[in-house]
């Protein structure tokens, strides 16, 4: 084993930015949950910002200085002067790690550096309640809360507010008007461990095989840090289940790096065709074509599109000035590479998505990756597969024998279905690379415990939550599942076959694409409810245990508002 003063001799870097909306979480009502308000704080920063300058505020130079660095994003996209998805006029936030660099000698780990996003949210949140106008809108409307999953088809955006009430534009029906919103997006940046004499053709090699890696795993991350359409649940039409944000709007691009490229430089959008694109279709796809022609912005960078990368480099065209970091330049040390793919999810999934990172950057120090993934028809189908499924997608042997070759892993497992297969991977990288050398130095020579570590389950729980909504604004629906809801407490033990004519005969035909998710809808996290799989983890039967009988619900609000997690400060 390698000792703790030579691991001490590494260098490495890790940082997040984290863009979001903030909404009013739901307040608690007998009124069904049916759309959610958006909170402007860049209105309350600005401010608070003048109150400051014009000394009429009490908060300290320190506080103001935060509010003052923090950037605030446009949301929407549009591509040569046509819109992808329009902007809702209120600007996201970004919070971003502080001290990127790290080692053993410094004693900052990964775990400091997940940590430093919810802190800074939480400085952020109760700053904002320093403003009296934000407590008037906090008691009428509800806490400040992130949306819990990537995308809302029901999001309110005030016109105006007036005295702690908003008032919002109204469609011909006199009925609030509800946008269509991607919710935010994470960014990750990993600068591999490496010592200072090391080359920079070496610093730049070792970084193509860790993309690489994480390039063959892609299509698996979609199970876990990322949101289909909310329009999904019950439709026959070809509505996107794994990433609304990455193929509809095209911000974040499966495989948009050429990881070839790292020394020549990739900035923000694709230098390369995204093959996995073609043939590919669904109902709001045709409005991402403007987007596969480069942009003026898109040229500037050498691209020859405007769909964005998954990997950005960073580096210094100054001799004078090494150290300088200028995006999309050829990479050079000690400047890593940007993962921009992910979705907005709950903040409590950061550490796992942190340590999956740090378990590949191990993984391709001890595993070299020969292949690519841009034209394989193997990986290519899978992402369409999972694209179309989500989750519950069924994954070819193929794919997962592709897998144990690049990534050098066993994937012990029977099951063919994505979210199973993706835990399976996270559980032997974890077995076989947290005691590594580079994951000794990501966690300060102090190993984690991997029960410790929330495994995500975004996309599922977006379509649940998309399922409430849905039932929420429809009564007869609402009816409906209950209906189905009393047979299940009177039978007690159903095959899958049965429980699928079931759903066909109550709620129709609309609906047969979303039979396995209402099992597991059922299911969640109830303890009394059983889910007995096949060899190949498909499901077999449904069986309730002991005396336990199903809630019947006249609403979903409960769930909806749990989904948003607790209140990180509830002071009112």
């Amino acid at each position: 084993m390698t000792s703790k003063k030579e691991l001490s001799k590494y260098t490495w870097g890790f940082g997040i930015e984290h863009e979001m909306h903030i909404f009013h979480k739901p307040i608690h009502s007998d009124k069904a949950i049916k759309d959610f308000t958006i909170f402007d704080s860049y209105k309350i920063v600005e401010k608070m910002l003048e109150e400051k300058n014009n000394s009429v505020s009490d908060i300290s130079y320190d506080d103001y200085m935060f509010l003052k660095n923090i950037p605030f994003e446009t949301s929407g996209r549009k591509c040569n002067d046509q819109w992808v998805i329009k902007t809702v006029p209120v600007k996201m936030p970004e919070f971003i790690t502080f001290d990127p660099f790290c080692s053993i000698k410094k004693g900052r780990d990964l775990k400091n550096m997940t940590k430093d996003i919810v802190f800074a949210k939480e400085r952020f949140y109760n700053l904002l309640l320093r403003n009296k106008e934000t407590h008037k809108l906090i008691k009428k409307y509800g806490d400040f809360a992130e949306y819990p999953f990537g995308m809302t088809r029901y999001l309110k955006c005030p016109i105006e507010e007036k005295n702690g009430t908003y008032f919002f534009e109204k469609d011909k029906k006199g009925k609030d008007i509800l946008l269509p919103e991607y919710n935010g997006s994470y960014h990750m940046t990993m600068t591999l461990p490496h010592k200072e004499d090391i080359t920079n053709k070496e610093f730049i090699k070792i970084h193509k095989n860790f993309c690489n890696q994480l390039q063959w795993l892609e299509p698996l991350m979609l199970t876990a840090y990322f949101s289909g359409d909310e329009n999904a649940p019950g439709t026959l039409k070809k509505i996107v289940r794994g990433s609304f944000r990455v193929m509809i709007i095209g911000w974040g691009n499966f495989a948009g790096s050429d990881i070839r490229l790292l020394d020549k430089g990739i900035g923000r959008y694709a230098k390369t065709p995204t093959y996995w694109r073609d043939n590919l279709y669904f109902d709001d796809v045709y409005k991402l074509r403007p987007c596969y022609k480069p942009s003026p912005m898109a040229k500037r960078e050498g691209a020859i599109s405007s769909l964005s990368s998954d990997f950005r480099t960073f580096g210094s065209t100054d001799p004078d000035r090494p150290w300088h970091r200028e995006s999309g330049v050829g990479m050079s040390k000690p400047n890593g590479v940007e993962f921009r793919i992910f979705d907005q999810f709950n903040d409590k999934y950061i550490e796992h998505l942190a340590e999956l990172i740090a378990l590949v950057g191990e993984n391709s120090r001890v595993q070299q990756t020969r292949g690519y993934v841009y034209e394989n028809k193997v990986w290519i189908s899978e992402l369409h597969n999972i694209m179309n499924n989500g989750y519950k997608a069924q994954i070819s042997k193929k794919y997962i024998n592709l897998l144990r070759k690049k990534l050098g892993l066993k994937i012990n497992t029977t099951s063919i279905i994505a979210i199973d297969i993706f835990k399976q991977i996270y559980k032997e990288l974890w077995d076989k690379n947290i005691d590594g050398d580079w994951c000794r130095i990501f966690h300060c020579d102090v190993k984690p415990k991997y029960e410790n570590v929330i495994f995500p389950d975004a996309n599922k729980r977006a379509w649940q939550f998309a399922f409430m909504l849905k039932l929420n604004r429809n009564p007869k629906l609402m009816h409906k599942f209950n209906f189905l809801t009393k047979y299940l407490n009177n039978v007690r033990k159903i095959n899958f076959e049965d429980f699928e004519i079931a759903i066909l005969e109550i709620f129709g035909k609309n609906w047969i694409n979303d039979i396995v998710d209402i099992a597991y809808f059922y299911k969640q996290d109830n303890k009394n409810i059983k889910l007995i799989k096949n060899k190949n983890g498909t499901i077999k039967k449904l069986i309730f245990e002991g005396d336990y009988e199903l809630p019947l619900f006249d609403n979903f609000n409960d769930l909806i508002i749990d989904s948003f997690g607790s209140n990180l400060r509830n002071i009112l």
